[in-house]
């Protein structure tokens, strides 16, 4: 075949001098003034109003403090130290539904290389949750480093303010735990909710949407070149999904004209390079397989020209039951597509309907 192509389309004012008849009478007037009071308040038994801002009564000082502003003697502290909530207020619209069971991890924070200057432990329906507060930036940036690390089964977000990342079993596999972890770096403060054996995601889900956290779970297409291959192929309503590769840093599902969509990206070529391996291997084998590569069309004119590379590779090949699928990547951008649809026999039909 020939290669499938796509479209890439201030001065200052004087102030009136002041007779210095004017001043003098004045300075005289304030000094009266001044002994009338004075006489006043020395000679009267009447108390004198408090001051804007001052307390007229010492009994009227707020919590903090047992003695009166003029003792001499110590001063007892009764201040209510912060709910789990309110210390923890940044990463959540309300955490007081999760908090009220938590008990402080003493050794963790008393460690001094552990970057951690407290520690929550709170059990939750079908879970743990472990709030954690950091010493510094690069503490929280350290944990987020072992955070974002691509595995399969993950959904993440990388924005610099808050990240999220949960880990799903049913992608991931059975011994895996169910996750969910998102952070604010202006508080240093974090959130990671482990679930236990047999817990599903969406079950710490539901859990956690009790309490509003701060930051969410991604829902579209992230990285600049994944969107823009996306639209190349005019591919609809695409939504975040669990990646289901090492190496794979997001996945999507989408829509084309009826076909099943899914695209993704990878940190490396070398891990899109094997994806492909597995797609050309199953179009060898097809008795109707396809092997071709697209480019985008710069110029409008028929076939390539040589001021339009090879943008990837395309290949064709059954599917599960009647359906059959393309194989589409972009090799600058290490993203991959997969188009799948039912009750399509030949997958040239399928490439003639997206190229």
């Amino acid at each position: 075949m020939g290669g499938g192509r796509r479209r890439a389309e201030r001065s200052r004012d004087r102030s009136p001098a002041v007779p210095v008849g004017r001043v003098l009478l004045a300075v005289v007037a304030i000094v009266a003034a001044v002994a009338g009071a004075s006489f006043w308040v020395v000679t009267s038994d009447v108390d004198l109003p408090a001051l804007p801002g001052q307390r007229s009564d010492p009994s009227s000082y707020g919590a903090g403090s047992t003695s009166s502003p003029g003792s001499t003697g110590a001063t007892e502290e009764t201040s209510t130290p912060p709910t789990p909530a309110e210390a923890y207020a940044a990463l959540a619209k309300d955490l007081g539904p999760l908090t009220g069971e938590c008990r402080e991890q003493r050794k963790v924070a008393a460690d001094p290389n552990s970057g951690v200057l407290g520690q929550l432990r709170c059990p939750v329906r079908g879970g743990t949750l472990v709030l954690t507060t950091y010493a510094t930036t690069g503490d929280l940036d350290a944990v987020r480093e072992g955070v974002q690390e691509p595995s399969v089964g993950s959904l993440a977000s990388t924005d610099r303010a808050g990240i999220f990342h949960s880990v799903d079993p049913a992608v991931a596999g059975a011994a895996d735990r169910a996750t969910v972890y998102w952070d604010d770096r202006k508080a240093l403060q974090s959130a990671r909710v482990t679930g236990d054996a047999g817990t599903a995601l969406a079950a710490l889900t539901r859990t956690l949407d009790r309490v509003r956290p701060s930051v969410t779970a991604p829902t579209a297409p992230a990285a600049p070149a994944l969107v823009e291959l996306a639209a190349v192929f005019a591919l609809k309503g695409c939504a975040r999904v669990p990646v289901r590769w090492a190496g794979e840093t997001e996945e999507s599902t989408c829509s084309y004209r009826g076909a099943r969509v899914r695209i993704g990206q990878f940190a490396t070529g070398t891990r899109l390079g094997a994806l492909r391996g597995e797609a050309a291997a199953a179009a060898g084998a097809a008795e109707d397989g396809l092997s071709d590569f697209w480019f985008y069309d710069l110029n409008g004119e028929d076939g390539r020209q040589d001021d339009e590379p090879e943008q990837g590779k395309v290949f064709g090949y059954p599917a599960a039951g009647d359906a059959t699928s393309l194989w589409v990547d972009d090799t600058a951008c290490r993203c991959w597509i997969t188009f799948t649809q039912s009750g399509v026999d030949d997958p040239r039909t399928l490439y003639d309907r997206i190229f």
